[in-house]
């Protein structure tokens, strides 16, 4: 037995002992990741119950935003924010200011009140399509359908 082969062994050791740390490193970061995205769709998912619960209040209270829907609203929207790629924000964004536009029209809900419905569809739709593009999910180019209240 020669001093290379205790050597080689040890360097074979250390060889599978640094692959073994580097592949545990590398799972550790795809479960950190598949988390992250867990808790990103349940954001996703509690937010869009609390903005058509949101949408629904507002038009049944023609306007009434002095109370714990609001609340419950807003607890949902910067809790999605905050874990939000940009793209996403900007989406969000977009829907919350056509909830504002809603709340808005509550006065005169003869005048824009449909085009502000589509609005808020269509924000959603937008939503939902970048929520799909930051998760690599599903379709990315769903268009939104309005659908027409019946006259």
């Amino acid at each position: 037995m020669t001093i290379t082969q205790p050597v080689a062994t040890l360097a074979a050791a250390m060889l599978v002992l640094l692959g073994g740390v580097i592949v545990h490193a590398f799972q550790k970061s795809l479960e950190r990741k598949e988390e992250l995205h867990r808790e990103f769709r349940a954001r996703f998912h509690e937010y869009v119950l609390v903005a058509k619960k949101s949408e629904a209040h507002i038009v049944e209270t023609k306007g009434d935003t002095e109370n714990d829907v609001v609340a419950e609203y807003e607890a949902a929207f910067f809790s999605l924010r905050v874990m939000a790629p940009k793209s996403v924000v900007e989406a969000l964004d977009r829907h919350r200011i056509a909830l504002g536009h809603l709340h808005d029209e509550m006065d005169n809900v003869d005048s824009n009140f449909r085009s502000v419905i589509d609005e808020i569809g269509s924000s959603m739709s937008d939503l939902e399509i970048q929520v799909r593009h930051a998760l690599k999910i599903g379709s990315t180019t769903a268009p939104y359908t309005p659908t027409r209240l019946e006259d």
